[in-house]
């Protein structure tokens, strides 16, 4: 039976020519995940989508078809794109890829959808990068069941602020030290493994990444919380990549070096 689905909000995170006038396109829907489209005649004809077939365009879009490859058969467009220049455009495209190899085929998740939306506005409003990026990584890594509990380390202690933690991607947060441990110390330990605050660990795991801001802390908390808040979600992210490379990162490294943006 001929699966007919209209005017499904939906956002293209790839789009690639097929044929002479047709393109394929990589898209992650509300209610239906993400999912493969053909949009046939698209580039010219009585149709013309090509103008709003494009990323970071809020899109209604209506396909039919039995296949993993569907047909789209309309398209609108209920608000205008979100554009963004320099380092924000190479995050957004950061999003698109991370969505493209991470999350699941047809696989519906409306809270992630609503987290790469967020996500898109929080960039176009020029909010903290940082903590747009990482809230979104850690979403998808929820969703796809590869994010570690942050409030209790793999022997289901609870986290604590004062002490220091070991990551291993596949069982969690490891306590270092029964103790407290001596900032020197811990610069050495951190030189050799990937070990981390527990205070960091415990802002991520309620949520108040996103409200971390040098109004609320100190400049060097500041900068210590989303400096290994990155070192985490990257840690986690190749993990769940299994050695596949993300081309947004290595075109960033190459083109605009040393942004906040530098995943």
């Amino acid at each position: 039976m001929v699966q007919a689905v209209e005017q499904q909000a939906s956002y293209i995170l790839h789009r690639r020519p097929y044929r002479e006038t047709s393109y394929i396109l990589d898209v992650y829907s509300l209610y239906y995940g993400r999912i493969s489209i053909i949009a046939k005649g698209a580039k010219r004809g009585k149709y013309n989508f090509s103008a709003l077939l494009q990323t970071f365009q809020p899109l209604l879009l209506s396909w039919s078809g039995r296949s993993n490859l569907k047909t789209l058969t309309n398209v609108e467009a209920p608000s205008m794109a979100f554009t963004f220049v320099s380092e924000r455009l190479y995050c957004a495209f950061y999003l698109n890829e991370l969505l493209i190899k991470l999350a699941p085929e047809a696989d519906p998740n409306p809270m992630l959808f609503s987290a790469y939306a967020d996500a898109l506005q929080g960039l176009k409003d020029k909010h903290h990068t940082e903590s747009v990026l990482r809230v979104f990584e850690l979403t998808l890594l929820k969703s796809v069941g590869l994010a570690p509990d942050f409030l209790y380390d793999s022997s289901s202690n609870e986290i604590q602020p004062n002490l220091l933690y070991c990551l291993n991607p596949s069982e969690g947060f490891s306590l270092i030290k029964s103790g407290a441990v001596q900032r020197d110390k811990w610069n050495s330990l951190k030189g050799r493994q990937a070990i981390f605050d527990g205070a960091t660990l415990l802002r991520i795991g309620s949520n108040s990444l996103i409200a971390q801001t040098e109004e609320a802390y100190d400049e060097d908390k500041v900068k210590l919380v989303f400096r290994e808040a990155k070192q985490i979600m990257r840690l986690l992210i190749s993990f769940a990549l299994q050695g596949q490379k993300l081309k947004s990162r290595v075109l960033f490294k190459q083109l605009i070096k040393g942004t906040e943006c530098d995943k």
